[in-house]
C-alpha cells in the first residue's frame, strides 16, 4: 500500500477530522482512524504538535500519570457536577451507567484507558480489565489516559436519563 506523505503537523489535524468513509470524527480517540498515511516531521516540536491534533492531551495526561500527579474523577462525579440541560444526567441508575460505559467506552468505541470509576465505592465492571490497566502497554507507546467521563458520553446519558423521571398523568 502507498502512503501519502505529509511533511507538516497541522496536516495531523486533517487526517484525524474524517473517517475512511469521510464522515467527521467527533471522538478523537475512537479506532476509526483513516489509514494509509505517513507523517514525516522534521522536529520533535512538530511531533508534538501532531501528537495534539492527532489525539488531544495524550502528552499531557501521560506526563501527569509519570509524575504522579494525574488524578481520576468518578463518573458520578462528573455527572453531579452538571448544569443546565444536562443536569438530569444526575438521574442515571448505576445499571444504566454501567451499560452505557460498557458500550460507549470498549474498545470499539474508544481506545483510551479508563482510569475512573463509577463511584469511588464502585468500579466499574463493565469494561474488559485490558480497558482498565496500563500493564499490557509496550514501554515504547504513549498510552491514550482517560482521567475522566468525556462529554460524548454525558450527551448520550441525557436521553437514558430522562427516562427515570417521574412519568405525568394525562
Amino acid at each position: 500500500m502507498d502512503l501519502h506523505v505529509h511533511t507538516s503537523p497541522a496536516n495531523a489535524r486533517l487526517i484525524a477530522r474524517y473517517d475512511a468513509a469521510g464522515e467527521y470524527r467527533p471522538l478523537k480517540t475512537a479506532p476509526n482512524l483513516i489509514r494509509g498515511w505517513l507523517l514525516e516531521l522534521h522536529s520533535l516540536e512538530g511531533m508534538e504538535l501532531a501528537l495534539e491534533f492527532l489525539y488531544p492531551g495524550v502528552l499531557g495526561l501521560w506526563l501527569s500519570f509519570l509524575r504522579g500527579t494525574l488524578h481520576s474523577t468518578s463518573m458520578r462525579q462528573t455527572l453531579d457536577r452538571q448544569t443546565g440541560m444536562y443536569r438530569i444526567t444526575q438521574l442515571l441508575r448505576d445499571d444504566q451507567a454501567l451499560e452505557l460505559v460498557g458500550s460507549r467506552c470498549s474498545s470499539e468505541g474508544c481506545l483510551r484507558t479508563v482510569l475512573w470509576d463509577l463511584r469511588e465505592d464502585l468500579p466499574l465492571n463493565s469494561l474488559p480489565a485490558q480497558k482498565r490497566t496500563l500493564d499490557a502497554l509496550p514501554a515504547d507507546r504513549i498510552p491514550l489516559l482517560c482521567r475522566e467521563l468525556c462529554n460524548l458520553v454525558v450527551a448520550a446519558a441525557r436521553p437514558i436519563a430522562k427516562g427515570n423521571l417521574p412519568k405525568k398523568d394525562s
